[in-house]
């Protein structure tokens, strides 16, 4: 498709996959941040429409997927090492733990061990962070 292949392409010299490459590496560091498909594209200094269409036709998911799924996977390691629901919303980019508590039930939908972790998780268990 062509706007994947502008997208990846862009960039003067630079390896063709770089600029989603790079979209990737700040979901992976940063998914705790704020982040937006129309950030993430200002700061590739991509149009959101193509950057969108490259990210899905180089990964096979949405920039915003990508996020949920690196937020999700994090906070499974957490709720893991015992921090209690909130805290871990919160450390993966939740302002609240309605929202979290949909996505992650959403994202392990079928893993009742990662289910149970949310489900068991309570504000007395939470290790001390520093």
């Amino acid at each position: 498709m062509g706007v994947s292949h502008d997208v990846r392409s862009s960039g003067s010299g630079a390896n063709p996959e770089s600029r989603l490459d790079r979209a990737r590496l700040i979901i992976e560091s940063e998914y705790a941040s704020p982040l937006t498909a129309q950030r993430l594209a200002r700061r590739l200094r991509l149009p959101r429409l193509a950057f969108h269409q490259g990210f899905i036709a180089a990964f096979g998911t949405s920039p915003l997927h990508y996020l949920r799924s690196c937020r999700m996977q994090a906070a499974a390691r957490l709720l893991g090492e015992g921090f209690d629901r909130d805290t871990v919303a919160q450390r993966v980019g939740y302002s609240g733990f309605t929202p979290f508590a949909a996505d992650y039930r959403r994202e392990f939908r079928g893993d009742q061990d990662r289910t149970r972790l949310l489900d068991e998780s309570r504000l007395s268990q939470a290790p001390r962070a520093r």
